[in-house]
């Protein structure tokens, strides 16, 4: 009697440690497969970014620190936008690394922004010729309102991200509350105001009411959507 329930248990036991030996086989096979196809995919994106504009991304690290795609995946977004919103990105600066670390910030929180951006600024291009041409500002308004607003002082402001549409120009060029409104939208990019507002001339360079005419627009259209992710 005692040597049966003996072996029965021995049985149970045996049968057990299959069990896990079987579940442990397929989660390992499991994470393998997982594996081989996110490094496949990086490998297309990889191949894709390579051919576009002669970068290779295998070793890419953020250069502009607080962006909102800090840290995630490049192939967390879909491939077409982030070829398109590279191009986009490349009005702030020649580098293309940091034009894509641009791209994600923007993908992350609106994962179609560059289809969208297409036709608003389109729109905002053909109603720019029709606008008057700006008297430039006075600059210690400007400077006085941005070190306000921002904390910093622009006496000795100079472009950090080589290769801008605006680089060069003079701050009080662009009207003050879309200056001032740029550099809070563009601190989703990176922590330094500086950059952020680097970033905003740029876009006032091509569109002088971009944020007021275009990125509110956007942003509202995908507050509507239920698309925006914060």
């Amino acid at each position: 009697m005692k040597k049966n329930i003996f072996l029965q248990i021995a049985v149970i036991v045996i049968m057990g440690f299959a069990f896990m030996l079987v579940v442990n086989s397929h989660h390992a096979w499991g994470q393998t497969q997982l594996r081989q196809s996110v490094e496949g995919k990086f490998e297309d994106y990889r191949k894709a970014i390579k051919e576009s504009y002669q970068v290779d991304i295998k070793n890419f690290k953020d250069k502009l620190k607080g962006g909102y795609g800090d840290g995630k995946l490049i192939t967390n977004y879909d491939l077409e936008q982030l070829l398109a919103g590279i191009k986009v990105e490349l009005e702030h600066t020649s580098n293309q690394f940091i034009a894509l670390e641009l791209a994600m910030d923007h993908l992350e929180r609106i994962p179609d922004y560059y289809e969208r951006l297409f036709w608003l600024e389109r729109e905002a291009m053909a109603a720019k010729g029709q606008e008057r041409q700006k008297v430039e500002g006075k600059f210690e308004d400007y400077r006085k309102a941005i070190k306000d607003a921002f904390q910093i002082d622009i006496k000795n402001f100079k472009d950090s991200l080589k290769g801008g549409v605006a680089d060069g120009k003079a701050i009080t060029k662009y009207e003050l509350g879309e200056l001032l409104e740029g550099i809070k939208w563009e601190r989703q990019h990176a922590n330094d105001s500086f950059i952020a507002l680097e970033l905003a001339m740029d876009h006032l360079e091509r569109i002088p009411d971009y944020f007021s005419r275009v990125l509110c627009r956007l942003e509202s259209e995908c507050v509507s959507d239920r698309l925006l992710r914060e």
